[in-house]
Order: C-alpha cells, then sequence, then structure tokens
C-alpha cells in the first residue's frame, strides 16, 4: 500500500509540474504575440467637384502598396496625386498611382489641371465661332455692348439634340467655366436654339458673355450636350479692353475731297470705315481690331476741298467706306446715315467716286503696299 500511495504522490507532483510549465509557457507565448499585433491606418480620399479618387484598401497596415486611382472629366487631368502631401508614384497604367502605406492615417489628394482643347466631338459637333481671347469690358460699356459672341454646330442630322427649353435656355445642354474668378456662371447667358425644319430639334445654338463681369486670367470653357453625353471646350483667356490681339494691322489713309459737291445740308459729315467681309461676323469686342470706325468733320475743316483720315486696316479683309451726313436721333440713341454711296475698293490709281442727286465726293486711297504695318 505504501508503494501505492507513494507512486500516486509522485504521478501527481509530476501532474502538476507539467500543467505549471504549460501555463508558463501559454503566457510567455501571449506576451510575445502581443508585441507583434500589426496596428491598421485609415485612407481617406478627398475626391472633388470633376474627379473621383479611390483606393485598394480603406484601412492597411504600415508597408502596404497601396493603389489609387483618379477618374476625371476629360475637360481637366491629374497633373499630381499626393498621400499627406507625398507624391504619389504613377504607374504605367494611366490613371492609376501607388505609395506605402505609413505607420499614420492618410488622407490622398489631388491636383487637377485643365486638359487640352476639344474642339470637336461625335456627329460633327464643334465650335462655328469662339474667340480664344476675349476683353474686359471698357469703362462706361454696359453688358448691352459689352458681351462677347460664341456660336457652335451640333454636327449631322444624328447629332441634332431635343428642343425643349426652360427658364436657362435649352434643357439638355450645361455651359459653364472650368474657373469661376475668370468667367463666372451668372457671365454665361442662356443657350439660343436655331432650330431645324420641323421646329422640334436643334440643328445650331449660341451664347454671350458678359464682360462686364469677367476677370483677366485663363480658363476653360465647356459645353456639354446632355442628350447626346458630348463635351466640346475651348480655352480662353480674359484681358484688358484694347489688348485682344487678333489680326495684325496696318495704317490707312482715305482722302475726302468735297471740292465738286455743290449743295450740302446744315450737318455734320462722316466718313465711316468697317470690315465688309466680316462685319459682325468675326468681330471680338475690345480687340485691336475695331469692328467700325468713323471721323466726323465739317465743311470748314477742309483744305482746298479735302481732308485726309487714318484707319486701322486687316489686309486679309474686304473693307467697306462710307461717307454722308451724320446726324443723331435721340430718341432712337441711334446713328443714321444719309449715305452718298457705298464702295468695297478702288481702281488701280486708288480713286473712287461717289454721287448722288448730282453731287459728287471723290474718295482716293493711299497704296496699300505703302501703309504703314503696326508692330
Amino acid at each position: 500500500m505504501t508503494r501505492v500511495k507513494r507512486s500516486l504522490i509522485t504521478g501527481i507532483t509530476i501532474l502538476i509540474i507539467m500543467l505549471a510549465g504549460i501555463l508558463m509557457f501559454a503566457c510567455g507565448d501571449g506576451d510575445k504575440g502581443d508585441d507583434d499585433t500589426e496596428t491598421s491606418y485609415t485612407i481617406t480620399c478627398n475626391s472633388g467637384q470633376w474627379y473621383d479618387i479611390n483606393t485598394s484598401y480603406k484601412i492597411a497596415p504600415a508597408g502596404t502598396t497601396i493603389t489609387v486611382e483618379v477618374e476625371c472629366e476629360v475637360f481637366v487631368q491629374v497633373a499630381n496625386v499626393y498621400a499627406n502631401e507625398v507624391p504619389c508614384t504613377p504607374t504605367e497604367q494611366a490613371g492609376f498611382y501607388t505609395f506605402t502605406m505609413p505607420a499614420e492615417d492618410v488622407t490622398i489628394t489631388a491636383q487637377i489641371t485643365d486638359a487640352d482643347e476639344i474642339l470637336s466631338s461625335d456627329y460633327g459637333m464643334g465650335w462655328t465661332f469662339a474667340p480664344s481671347q476675349i476683353s474686359m469690358a471698357e469703362e462706361g460699356d454696359s453688358s448691352f455692348i459689352a458681351n462677347q459672341r460664341f456660336e457652335l454646330s451640333f454636327g449631322s442630322q444624328q447629332g441634332f439634340i431635343n428642343a425643349s427649353t426652360g427658364q436657362n435656355g435649352l434643357l439638355y445642354v450645361d455651359v459653364f467655366s472650368t474657373n469661376q474668378d475668370v468667367i463666372p456662371d451668372d457671365a454665361i447667358s442662356a443657350v439660343s436654339p436655331t432650330l431645324d425644319f420641323g421646329n422640334s430639334r436643334v440643328v445650331s445654338a449660341k451664347f454671350t458673355i458678359d464682360l462686364t463681369k469677367v476677370n483677366l486670367g485663363t480658363t476653360t470653357l465647356v459645353f456639354k450636350d446632355t442628350d447626346k453625353d458630348r463635351i466640346i471646350t475651348k480655352t480662353i483667356t480674359v484681358k484688358e479692353y484694347g489688348q485682344v490681339e487678333n489680326f495684325d494691322l496696318w495704317t490707312v489713309y482715305v482722302t475726302v475731297d468735297l471740292s465738286t459737291l455743290t449743295a450740302y445740308q446744315d450737318k455734320n459729315f462722316r466718313i465711316w470705315f468697317s470690315d465688309y467681309e466680316n462685319l459682325g461676323q468675326d468681330y471680338i469686342y475690345g480687340s485691336n481690331y475695331p469692328e467700325s470706325q468713323w471721323h466726323d468733320f465739317i465743311w470748314s475743316d477742309l483744305n482746298r476741298g479735302e481732308k485726309t483720315f487714318t484707319f486701322l486696316y486687316n489686309p486679309e479683309h474686304t473693307f467697306r467706306v462710307q461717307v454722308g451726313y451724320e446726324y443723331f436721333a435721340t430718341s432712337l440713341d441711334d446713328y443714321r446715315y444719309n449715305n452718298f454711296s457705298v464702295q468695297s475698293g478702288a481702281d488701280e490709281d486708288g480713286i473712287v467716286s461717289f454721287s448722288s442727286d448730282g453731287d459728287s465726293i471723290t474718295v482716293r486711297f493711299n497704296s496699300l503696299n505703302m501703309a504703314e504695318e503696326i508692330q
């Protein structure tokens, strides 16, 4: 019996020692596991008005490679992507970037710039008149005078859009500027349509920009056709009045000879000079080439029946000269002309004679090859 008791006591002792060892090992392993537990950090994406940012993980431990995708509208492009202001690395796949997760929370941001111009789109939609430079309003000019026209065509018949309109013009278009400080939304008028023969679809359209509301700078003008999911754009620079340079100009001299005029009304004379072929078609408000120019004079101003005037001239265009009596119609707030005649060129000697009711005026032009080119 004694031997049995001793064996039992020995067995129990060994069992207790083994259990104690197991418990000590388990506790030691638990401490080691706590030391190796990986801490994860959050990733926040700051998307913008015209772009979305997404990442391969929203929560990740330090050292993880994170992929960033930036999707943006066609009229803007990604310049840089940052993880906590640290540049991400572009991949070979457009729109994708990578970075290594740091031991902290991360915010993803993107630097967006305007993309290249999109001058045409599906079915032939494109600009028919859209200047690259426009002018701020001259001091004192109201929006009635100081506005710039833009026109576009919706292309082929398949491109014509629904003619439904609302308070802001066509329902299926949207026009805006990417830089509201340069051309704000309230400077852009409602879009006016030109309808097809059935008056149910829009063939072309136009709108204006109020130049009293624009500011110096460069922006992208975006025109969206939401009916057919098309976009065209135009890069526009707003300049000071008179600084828009869209023509190389010459100075020309026009001499008016009234020596054979036998009678005249008791009113001022006016000589009026304008771009004949393009009058009102491609004129840019505030450009270096005025839409029209004129000089007023009276008979007593003439020296031996002649007077010479200076005008700016675009040698690639046909010009018009009008000479006649000028008077101011207060009720219409408008200038009217009682003209002798109109011409659009001179003979080889640069002489053109005007006549009306027996009276005549001779207008002489200097030879254009002797004109002074403006630098």
